[in-house]
C-alpha cells in the first residue's frame, strides 16, 4: 500500500492542480470580456484534449466513487440552493465542451494548492477488506503542519486514492 501510495501522489498533485488549482492552459489572448463572469476559452494543453481525456488520467490514481463527486462540481457545477438556513451560490463547471471543443472556465483561477504529501513517513493504520487507510506527514508552504489520512481502496485490480490529497 505504501509502495502505491508513493506511485500515485505525484499524478494525484497534477490532477489536484486540474480540478482546483491553476487549471489546464489556455490562450490567455482569447480571453473576450470580463473575467469576472464565467468566460469559456478552449483548452491549448496537447496532453488532455477532451474531458474523457481528463476523466481517464484522474481514473488512474482516484477511485471511482470519490472522482463522482468531483465531476460533478468541475464538469456539471452547482446549481444555486436556497433554503431556510442556508444559501448556496451557483458554481458554474470549470470545464466544458462546446460544439466539440474543450473549454475551460477563463474566470476560475483556482486555489493555491500548497500542501505537500510527505511520502516517506507513510505507515499503514488500518486495514479492512474494502480498504486501507495509510497515515502520512503534510506540510504548507516548507513548514509541517501536521498528518493526513488517506484511504486506498481496490479497484480493477490496483489500488486508487479514495480521499483527497490537496
Amino acid at each position: 500500500a505504501v509502495d502505491q501510495l508513493k506511485k500515485l501522489l505525484p499524478i494525484s498533485v497534477e490532477v489536484n492542480d486540474i480540478f482546483f488549482g491553476k487549471g489546464l492552459a489556455y490562450d490567455e489572448a482569447s480571453v473576450k470580456g470580463d473575467t469576472s463572469t464565467t468566460n469559456y476559452v478552449k483548452v491549448t494543453s496537447e496532453k488532455f484534449t477532451s474531458i474523457k481525456s481528463v476523466k481517464e488520467y484522474a481514473a488512474t490514481v482516484y477511485s471511482a466513487d470519490y472522482l463522482s463527486e468531483v465531476y460533478e462540481l468541475i464538469f456539471v457545477g452547482v446549481a444555486a440552493e436556497t433554503g431556510e438556513d442556508f444559501i448556496i451560490s451557483a458554481i458554474a463547471p470549470r470545464y466544458v465542451e462546446i460544439d466539440g471543443e474543450f473549454m475551460v472556465d477563463a474566470s476560475n483561477k483556482g486555489f493555491s494548492l500548497a500542501t505537500e504529501i510527505s511520502p516517506d513517513t507513510a505507515k499503514v493504520v488500518k486495514k479492512t477488506p474494502d480498504y486501507i487507510t495509510v497515515e502520512v506527514e503534510y506540510s504548507v508552504g516548507g513548514q509541517t503542519s501536521g498528518t493526513l489520512k488517506l484511504n486506498l481502496v481496490p479497484q480493477d485490480g490496483e489500488w486508487r486514492l479514495d480521499t483527497p490529497t490537496y
